[in-house]
């Protein structure tokens, strides 16, 4: 195994590494799309709910 062998190597692994933090990145960012639409609905009910509850 020659130096060119180990930097391919080392190329591969740091590639491989940059995969896997794009994809936990991609998991984060929707799971957090998912709280925002979330929160915004309970929001959206409380008030709804509050709104009703004043009304009647």
């Amino acid at each position: 195994m020659d130096k060119n062998d180990q930097i391919i190597e080392l190329l591969k692994e740091i590639r491989d590494n940059q995969k896997t933090q794009i994809d936990a990145y991609g998991k984060l960012k929707s799971f957090n799309i998912k709280l925002y639409i979330a929160v915004f609905l309970l929001t959206a009910a409380l008030y709804y709910f509050s709104y009703y509850f004043i009304t009647n």
